[in-house]
């Protein structure tokens, strides 16, 4: 939809030559935000079991020799399965069996045959835990993946956090001034889709006049408001809600901002809204974690 008819020339003179803002993006949608953080960091907990088991391997570690009961390609043939036993000291001193199955590369299992006796690295407090000594390397993707999503976890609940507590002294002590919308755009979200069409964001930018020591300041801003950019003209005057002590960083536009204090309603209407994303794009991650359907140490 476009927006009402406006002419920027009929712009004050102090407001024409004001420069288009950065959109505050997680001022708009805290909980959102919060709600992605905390599930982008649960995602990158999923194989830390990995790198615990390869510490252990590092720290652990005890050598015998197995043998291979059976060898089994996957569809793909990138990787199989191999099953083998060994023998570890059990908690009563004596020797047991242990048996294990678990993914190897493909090269190595062209190697393999039924039978054939194997070096083994083993945890020497839990035996279960092994892997062909020919296949011990550091899960270097999996440490990459922990890490690249981990901070991007943190840093999201830490950012959405901060406009949580930024929200609540708005509403507490928050001050309102007349705004000017100066500019309007819209622009495509590359991560959202409806069918065969792409999701429109709409943005606006406006500015107001906030009392220094100096005088006046004009401050600018600009936000995500689809029913601004559909009903208002630029020029036109909006209500601002803004924290004196950072005006630039922390405001806001009346009355859409706080129509009504958050419920529990918005919380899982943002959860859904995100675990369906994350469904959609679960084979991405997937295949970002395991390019090859290659689990080590499993």
């Amino acid at each position: 939809m476009k927006p009402p008819t406006s002419d920027p020339t009929l712009l004050p003179i102090e407001y024409s030559g004001l420069k288009r803002p950065k959109p505050q993006l997680t001022l708009k949608n805290p909980v959102q935000i919060l709600m992605i953080g905390l599930l982008i960091s649960l995602i990158s907990l999923s194989p830390v079991y990995i790198l615990i088991k390869y510490w252990r391997l590092c720290h652990e570690d005890e050598t015998s020799v197995a043998v291979i009961e059976q060898i089994k390609m996957n569809d793909r043939g990138l990787t199989c399965n191999v099953a083998y036993t060994f023998k570890a000291p059990s908690n009563n001193g004596g020797l047991i069996d242990y048996h294990y199955s678990g993914s190897v590369s493909y090269n190595l299992c062209q190697s393999l045959t039924i039978g054939q006796n194997i070096n083994i690295l083993y945890v020497r407090s839990n035996p279960n835990y092994s892997v062909i000594m020919s296949e011990f390397a550091p899960p270097l993707g999996i440490m990459i993946f922990v890490g690249a999503f981990g901070t991007s976890g943190i840093l999201l609940i830490g950012f959405s956090l901060n406009d949580l507590s930024n929200l609540r002294k708005l509403r507490k002590s928050g001050q309102q001034a007349q705004a000017i919308l100066f500019d309007h755009w819209r622009s495509l979200d590359i991560f959202a889709s409806r069918g065969d069409r792409l999701v429109c964001l709409y943005f606006v930018a406006y500015a107001f006049k906030v009392p220094t020591r100096q005088g006046l300041r004009i401050i600018t801003s600009a936000e995500k408001n689809k029913v601004v950019y559909e009903n208002c003209r630029i020029g036109d005057t909006l209500t601002v809600s803004y924290l004196p002590e950072k005006p630039s960083k922390v405001c806001r536009l009346m009355p859409y901002s706080f129509s009504r204090p958050l419920r529990e309603e918005d919380f899982l209407s943002n959860f859904n809204k995100v675990t369906n994303h994350l469904h959609r794009n679960g084979a991405i991650i997937r295949k970002l974690l395991f390019p090859f359907n290659k689990y080590p140490y499993q």
